[in-house]
């Protein structure tokens, strides 16, 4: 069958893959700090996260008494350009959750990877005029790697990529462009200045090297490449300001992340389970239990190609080669320096995978000179298979909490079999007690998992085994008391919630639920006192402001109520719960 015939599938398979198991729900403190910035940044116009839909507060700093995600904003600021007109027409993330997740992740993750497969062939194709090759390095894009599971999820790492591959590309052909070159080179500086707003060290490392680069090449074309910088660089900057209120990046305001009920400003956050050295960084990051070739062995013999090829002056990919090695294992550098838990909960590193696409093209060549009908093949195969194998299971979770166990596809495995209407689950109990390295922890996952799938009961008795393990697990406590009240025995999250006051006395978090549990038992005054106590910890925590309005009007004191709902409305005049609530005082005031 002719090439021409196939040409099609390049980006149809990689559509009808992300079309279909693109998620429908955030999966991580990442991707839930994100959505709630750009359903604030939309809906409120902001950025303070204080009345978006926040389905996790791990990714959060507090400037000015609210709260803001940390997370590097040009993605957000993206997303929010993509939600604007279906909430003009009134789907909103309030009523329309997971089709607004779905939208995009599919437009803003999903594409890029279809783009991203496209290209690598296309890169290839143009090159090496070898089909081959071309085909390998996009069978290797499409199935072969971690960029497949975080392709079906909302993250900044896709977009990076495809504006990485596409400036290193754009350089590839800088000698046969059709633009006029200043135009051309311009585009890049654009693209690669993208890359870098999005993904900081392998995006600026890109657009260093491929300034020096271009600079010693032909310097006259200097100014164009920094000018085509100008653009991304307005739009980052002005989204970092409404951020953090200056052009210094939220990671390294250390000041944000010391509030009460502050993950990263916690001991949690700082615990350190994994590579205590820049040595052991290293190790994990590469053969580790997050390591990239331990993931994705097949990128071994794109690794050994970019060796190679990065001695041979004569070889049209020895530039290419220079900078892949520099921006793989410098991405890896900047975090082994600064970073112990090696990002979290992720399925494989995925810090590097703005980098992965040029190392895949490398990966490419390197099968093109080995495979052969007689020879390679099971050289290739070995490498092949267990890729492809280890990177569907990702799809199954990309962002693991490695609770469970500090091994991700351990993780996935463990999920993949558990019922959350079964008391025992034995696969995901048996990686737990041999491999886990916080017992306690992990029997919590089991619990909200259990209670993800809807079975209350089971959550609870995975709670109560989980602290069994550990009595003096606090995000257990907290999760036992909001399973106790939800399940109609508020009594019963009393003492729970007593415990986790003596374990953390300053957390508004846990007094707030606490109210809200006393309210459904009917102790209204008792649940004034703990809404109180919230509030002197955080004055402006809305949830709570709104919950002591809702409790002077269950006890009668009208004028009270209404002078805290107003507190409310004055900040946010489109809060729907505030208006109801605002209406009800109201009826009672002016009857």
């Amino acid at each position: 069958m002719p090439d021409k015939s196939l040409k099609w599938i390049i980006f149809l398979i990689p559509l009808l893959l992300v079309l279909i198991f693109t998620k429908k729900d955030v999966g991580s403190p990442n991707d839930a700090a994100r959505m709630a910035t750009i359903q604030a940044m939309v809906e409120q116009h902001t950025m303070a996260l204080d009345h978006a839909i926040l389905k996790s507060d791990v990714d959060i700093m507090m400037r000015n008494g609210h709260r803001y995600s940390d997370k590097p904003p040009l993605l957000q600021g993206m997303g929010a350009l993509v939600y604007w007109p279906f909430y003009q027409v009134g789907i909103d993330i309030s009523n329309h959750y997971g089709f607004i997740y779905y939208l995009l992740t599919f437009l803003l993750s999903g594409i890029p990877f279809v783009f991203l497969c496209g290209l690598s062939y296309a890169i290839l194709d143009k090159v090496t005029h070898n089909k081959v090759i071309a085909w390998a390095g996009w069978g290797i894009m499409l199935t072969g790697t971690i960029i497949l599971p975080y392709a079906m999820t909302f993250n900044n790492h896709l977009m990076a990529a495809l504006m990485i591959l596409v400036a290193v590309g754009m350089y590839l052909f800088l000698d046969k462009q059709i633009l006029k070159k200043s135009l051309w080179v311009a585009g890049i500086g654009t693209f690669a200045s993208l890359g870098m707003y999005l993904e900081l060290p392998t995006g600026g490392l890109t657009f260093l090297g491929l300034g020096f680069l271009i600079g010693k090449k032909e310097p006259k074309y200097l100014l164009s490449y920094l000018g085509g910088a100008i653009l991304p660089s307005v739009a980052h900057f002005s989204l970092n300001y409404w951020q953090t209120g200056d052009l210094v990046p939220a990671y390294l305001h250390k000041e944000f992340y010391q509030f009460n009920g502050s993950y990263w400003g916690g001991a949690l956050g700082k615990k350190r389970l994994f590579g205590n050295s820049v040595a052991g960084q290293f190790f994990h990051m590469t053969l580790g239990y997050r390591g990239i070739f331990l993931f994705s062995p097949i990128l071994l013999g794109g690794l050994w190609e970019m060796i190679q090829r990065s001695v041979k002056k004569e070889d049209i990919w020895r530039k290419p080669a220079v900078l892949g090695f520099i921006l793989l294992f410098g991405t890896m550098a900047s975090y082994a320096v600064q970073i112990s838990d090696l990002g979290g909960g992720s399925y494989g590193l995925r810090w590097v995978i703005p980098a992965l696409p040029l190392l895949i093209l490398f990966t490419a060549l390197w099968i093109g000179r080995v495979f052969t009908p007689k020879k390679g093949v099971a050289g290739v195969g070995l490498l092949m298979v267990p890729s492809i194998i280890i990177a569907w299971i990702g799809v199954y979770n990309p962002w693991p909490q490695n609770a469970v166990t500090p091994i991700p596809f351990l993780e996935n495995l463990s999920y993949m079999t558990f019922q959350g209407n079964n008391l025992s689950n034995p696969l995901a109990e048996f990686i737990a007690e041999k491999t886990s390295l916080d017992k306690g922890l992990a029997y919590y996952e089991m619990g909200r998992e259990a209670w993800k799938q809807g079975n209350l009961n089971t959550a609870i008795a995975y709670m109560q085994k989980s602290l069994s393990r550990n009595p003096g697990h606090t995000l257990t406590y907290y999760q036992l008391g909001l399973l106790y009240d939800i399940t109609g025995n508020p009594e019963k999250a009393f003492p729970v919630y007593e415990k986790l006051i003596s374990l953390e006395p300053d957390n508004p978090g846990t007094y707030h639920n606490y109210a809200v549990a006393l309210v459904h038992a009917k102790q209204y005054k008792r649940a004034e006192e703990m809404y109180k106590k919230a509030l002197q910890l955080e004055p402006n925590r809305i949830t709570s402001i709104i919950g002591l309005a809702g409790v002077l009007f269950l006890q009668e004191r009208y004028p009270e109520a209404m002078a805290q709902i107003q507190i409310v409305l004055k900040t946010y005049p489109n809060s729907q719960s505030a208006q109801i609530l605002y209406n009800q005082i109201n009826l009672f005031l002016n009857p």
